[in-house]
């Protein structure tokens, strides 16, 4: 894997569908995470992975970002971002210790962020 990301994203529930079973899609979240993880060990360049999990689920995603042409700013600071937070309730018991939760409001919506911890 050598390309590129900035802030690169996808989200597992991309239609909304599944709201009323909220911690199926932060399983599979945190799950996609994990496999994104696992393979971006292999790269050489330097990379960030973290996931959301969000009020809506069709908002969760898995994002990538590196060093790229665009600009973008690398590393990604997590601006405002509060680390330690409490995470969503159906969230409690999926991620494991390897990882931790931040929390960040985004306008009316509060955004919980997954990452490896340093």
């Amino acid at each position: 894997m050598s390309s590129w990301f900035s802030y690169w994203h996808t989200h597992p529930d991309m239609k909304c569908r599944a709201n009323k079973a909220r911690v199926l899609v932060a399983s599979l979240t945190y799950k996609l995470l994990l496999r994104v993880e696992a393979r971006c060990v292999q790269r050489e360049e330097p990379i960030q992975v973290w996931a959301t999990l969000c009020e809506n689920t069709g908002n969760n995603g898995i994002f990538l970002h590196s060093p790229n042409p665009n600009g973008t700013p690398y590393p990604y600071e997590y601006e405002g971002v509060v680390w330690g937070s409490e995470v969503l309730e159906e969230a409690q018991g999926v991620v494991d210790s390897v990882h931790e939760i931040g929390k960040v409001k985004y306008g009316d919506e509060t955004v919980y962020i997954i990452r490896k911890r340093a």
